[in-house]
C-alpha cells in the first residue's frame, strides 16, 4: 500500500509543479467556489493525521489540523507532500491496530462519536482512495482553468476503473 500511496502524492506533486501560484490559488465557481490548494490541503491533512495520531493508537480525522498555508503556499504544499512521502516509506509495521473514532450526526444539534476497530494499512488505503477523490476534483479545476493536459489521463481515477477502462477500450 505504501507504494501506492507515495507514487498517488508523487502525480499531486507533479501537478503542483506544472501550475501557477495563481492557478494554486484561483477559487473555481463549479467548485462551490473551492481551489486546487484547498484540494491539496485536505489531501495532505487526512495523510497527516494518520500518521501523526496512529502513534497514540487512535485515529479522529474531525481533529486534523487545518493549516491554511498549504491552501495558498504551493510551495508548502510541495514540501508537506515530500515529507509524507518520506514519513510513509518509513512505516514499518502496517498491521498496526488502530481505533478510528469518528463523529456522525443524530440530529440537527447533536453529533454521537462512534469508534472503529481498524490498521494502519486500512487507513492508509482509504487515504489514498480519499485522495484520489479531490484528485478528481482538482481535475475539474484544471479543465475550467484550461490545464487538464498538465496532468495524465487517469489523474483522479481509481486504479479499479483505470483497469476497466483499459480492458473496455
Amino acid at each position: 500500500m505504501k507504494i501506492h500511496c507515495t507514487g498517488n502524492l508523487l502525480k499531486t506533486l507533479h501537478m503542483l509543479k506544472s501550475i501557477t501560484d495563481e492557478d494554486y490559488q484561483c477559487k473555481i465557481v463549479s467548485l462551490s467556489g473551492s481551489s486546487i490548494g484547498q484540494h491539496v490541503r485536505h489531501i495532505a491533512e487526512f495523510y497527516h493525521c494518520l500518521l501523526v495520531q496512529e502513534s497514540n493508537g487512535v485515529v479522529n480525522y474531525d481533529k486534523r489540523e487545518r493549516n491554511l498555508q498549504l491552501e495558498t503556499s504551493k510551495t508548502d504544499a510541495i514540501e508537506a507532500i515530500l515529507s509524507l512521502n518520506s514519513a510513509i516509506n518509513n512505516i514499518s509495521a502496517m498491521e498496526t491496530d488502530l481505533v478510528i473514532e469518528a463523529s456522525y450526526p443524530t440530529s440537527s444539534s447533536s453529533c454521537e462519536t462512534l469508534r472503529f476497530g481498524s490498521t494502519l494499512g486500512r487507513e492508509l488505503a482509504y487515504c489514498f482512495e480519499h485522495s484520489i477523490h479531490h484528485q478528481a476534483l482538482i481535475a475539474v479545476a484544471l479543465k475550467h482553468l484550461g490545464k487538464d493536459k498538465l496532468v495524465d489521463a487517469d489523474f483522479g481515477f481509481a486504479p479499479s476503473t483505470i483497469t476497466y477502462l483499459q480492458a473496455n477500450r
